[in-house]
């Protein structure tokens, strides 16, 4: 069943009323193949009424993500709505997982708990993204989570041979650690996490190219754009990061 909040928010996102919503109960089905999930549809569709309008195929059609599932609302037991998701083991995967940890699989990679663990965090995180509205809600939600990893991070490196950074938008600032690395001829990587495009100079501040002008980078340092949602990527790289010194 949804969560109460959830139905809050799809009623106030979409400006719908409480019987307005179809998916207040769903009902998920794992098969093996994609053939086997249509199979499965038509049986549904045997058993109980659809709802006309209501079934989406996103195996034919993924989604962005490669979210691949086939979604259809039918009048269930008691004739209240009842929505279905059929989808194979792997698009299961997919969903919960995300596209890395299909590939993982896929690649024959060994079960992992700690990341595993990471994977579940980062759906998590998502999940909160999407439903919290107020992304200062959401930042301060994600400090709670994110605190002792904090505390383990800032312990992990006494020493290091290369320093680099990650900036998120804005200019490249020159605090403590970018002040002194100007001693040894600037950092050694830079990854600027931008919403906008370059191409267009939209760009919310200074770039790594410029940085390397003032010393803050050196000139032959690894560099790289990413255009994207930061509290998405940043945390995405950080785990990467913190994976390597590991």
């Amino acid at each position: 069943a949804k969560h109460f909040y959830s139905i809050y928010v799809k009623m106030s996102r979409r400006g719908k009323e409480f019987n307005e919503i179809f998916d207040l109960t769903g009902l998920r089905v794992l098969v093996d193949s994609v053939k086997d999930c249509y199979g499965a549809v038509g049986i549904i569709h045997s058993v109980w009424k659809p709802i006309p309008g209501r079934f989406k195929d996103y195996i034919a059609m993924p989604k962005f993500n490669m979210y691949q599932s086939l979604h259809t609302t039918v009048i269930g037991p008691a004739g209240r709505p009842l929505e279905i998701q059929i989808r194979s083991t792997d698009m299961h995967r997919t969903a919960e997982y995300g596209i890395a940890a299909h590939w993982r699989y896929k690649e024959g990679g060994r079960g992992n708990d700690s990341f595993d663990e990471r994977l579940a965090w980062l759906r998590q995180m998502l999940e909160w993204q999407t439903e919290l509205k107020d992304p200062r809600e959401f930042m301060e939600a994600l400090k709670i989570d994110l605190f002792e990893d904090e505390q383990e991070l800032s312990a992990l490196v006494f020493r290091a041979e290369a320093s680099g950074a990650l900036i998120v938008g804005g200019g490249i600032s020159k605090h403590h650690v970018i002040w002194w690395n100007q001693f040894r001829g600037g950092l050694d990587y830079a990854v600027y996490m931008t919403t906008a495009a370059e191409y267009d100079g939209s760009l919310s501040g200074a770039q790594v190219r410029e940085a390397i002008s003032w010393g803050k980078v050196r000139e032959d340092a690894w560099q790289v754009n990413v255009e994207g949602d930061a509290t998405i990527t940043l945390p995405i790289m950080v785990a990467s990061i913190i994976e390597r010194i590991k």
